[in-house]
C-alpha cells in the first residue's frame, strides 16, 4: 500500500487502534507493542494513547527540523509574533 502511493521507504509510525475493546487483555497490547518497537496503542473513540502518539510523532519529527538563528530588529514586531505563532 505504501509503494502505490508513493511513501514507501519514508518514516512510519505502526499505530493500534481500538485498545478500548480489548477486554482486559493488556497481554497481547503488550507483546504487540514489544514485537514492534515505536509503535503506539490509541483508541481513537476516547483518546487512550494520544499523548504517546504524540511523543512517538515528535521524536521521529526531531532529527528533520531545521534550526536557524535570526536577528530580528525590536521594531519588527509582527515578524517577532508571526514566528511566535509558527515556530518552534
Amino acid at each position: 500500500m505504501l509503494g502505490e502511493i508513493g511513501a514507501q521507504g519514508k518514516p512510519t509510525i505502526m499505530l493500534f487502534n481500538k485498545i478500548d475493546q480489548l477486554n482486559g487483555n493488556r497481554a497481547l497490547l503488550a507483546r504487540l507493542l514489544e514485537q514492534y518497537p515505536g509503535s503506539v496503542a490509541i483508541s481513537a473513540a476516547d483518546g487512550a494513547g494520544m499523548p504517546e502518539l504524540l511523543a512517538e510523532l515528535g521524536s521521529q519529527l526531531r532529527p528533520i527540523r531545521e534550526f536557524l538563528e535570526l536577528d530580528i530588529p525590536h521594531e519588527a514586531s509582527g515578524v517577532i509574533a508571526r514566528l511566535h505563532e509558527v515556530a518552534r
